[in-house]
């Protein structure tokens, strides 16, 4: 472990952006897992806040995890002025800074302090059905009726070997918190469902917003160790398939 005085003189280097600690790497290995399969490259982006991880698959998926700034034991961010091409001016007037890294690599280097292995114990399929373009998942949600529990929340799974639909009602028990102002359906590809998996797995609570257009937004808060703090969460945006625009 480094000494306090050559931490120092690492904070003090103008060419250092971002020096950051962890006592334990499982959450930061656990978000990064989740996003392998989408890309070969990810943008990380570094703020004072934290920083975000932001990867695309195929133009219609978006994928994005999040970690808080009180997720790391220490956390010290010093954007350069020099660097102009890779920083740029935020919302809330804070700077950020924009890198591109290639995420196998990135969780091999990660991997060696060995956090987070056991956590992602699964058994990859290669179903021929789970990779079919024409197969689809359909979101329906029933919006209000005469009677206030008769609104539900239906997830619809069409293969070229069958289906499986399951009804949500709208029961504080089944789910946290329904609101559907309408009735809609909205159709996705099994594909990129698929690829939210793994964030699901081993998510501790999921949070499903679908607009008036069909993009459907699933927020995943993610366990952060001893921390009960909302310090890591992951979001998948995924536009729906064309036949609904």
């Amino acid at each position: 472990m480094p000494s306090v005085a050559a931490n120092e003189s690492r904070n003090d280097d103008p060419e250092l952006i971002l020096l950051a600690s962890l006592l334990d790497v499982a959450p930061f290995v656990a978000l990064l897992k989740a996003l392998n399969g989408l890309s070969d490259t990810a943008s990380i982006v570094i703020t004072k806040a934290g920083i975000r991880v932001e990867v695309e698959y195929k133009r219609a998926l978006q994928a994005t995890a999040y970690l808080a700034n009180s997720l790391f034991e220490s956390f010290v961010y010093n954007p350069s002025s020099e660097n102009n091409d890779t920083e740029e001016e935020i919302d809330e007037g804070d700077t950020s800074t924009e890198i591109e890294i290639n995420l196998s690599i990135l969780n091999e280097a990660l991997s060696i302090y060995g956090s987070g292995g056991g956590f992602w114990k699964r058994k990859e399929r290669n179903d021929p059905d789970q990779q079919e373009d024409e197969d689809e998942v359909a979101r329906h949600g029933k919006g209000p009726s005469s009677r206030a529990n008769d609104s539900f929340f239906r997830i619809d799974a069409k293969t070229s070997k069958g289906g499986v639909e399951i009804d949500f009602p709208n029961d504080r028990e089944v789910l946290e918190h329904f609101e559907c102002g309408q009735s809609l359906k909205f159709h996705y590809s099994f594909d990129f469902v698929h690829k939210m998996i793994r964030a699901l797995a081993v998510s501790v609570k999921v949070s499903i917003r679908i607009d008036s257009e069909g993009t459907m937004s699933l927020q995943f808060l993610m366990p952060s160790g001893t921390s009960k703090e909302r310090t890591t969460w992951m979001e998948y945006r995924c536009l729906p398939r064309e036949e609904n625009v």
